[in-house]
């Protein structure tokens, strides 16, 4: 049975080599920055090989909870949402 590989630590190991590489060329060249690029895309593409972003899995978590909340409180009694509408602002990013 041949096992699968893991594709983010492939491509770990390609940014290294990539890394490895440049250091080759002189700073500035058109080598040096291609080979920057494709280290940065390959960065990137290992980012997304993440099975749970924990930045998106708070605020849904977060969102999640509050509607349950609202909702539970919402056939008690009137729900003010001044409340609810503050803790999600908490975990808005303002860039």
């Amino acid at each position: 049975m041949k096992f699968l590989k893991n594709p983010k630590r492939e491509l770990e190991k390609e940014m290294m080599s990539v890394v490895e590489k440049a250091r080759e060329y002189s700073v500035g060249s058109d080598e040096y920055l291609n080979a920057c690029r494709a280290g940065n895309q390959l960065a990137e593409a290992a980012q997304k090989c993440k099975r749970v972003d924990i930045n998106q899995f708070i605020p849904g978590v977060a969102s999640v909870t509050m509607f349950i909340i609202y909702m539970v409180f919402n056939e008690e009694h009137i729900t003010d949402t001044r409340g609810i509408q503050f803790v999600k602002g908490l975990f808005r990013k303002n860039f």
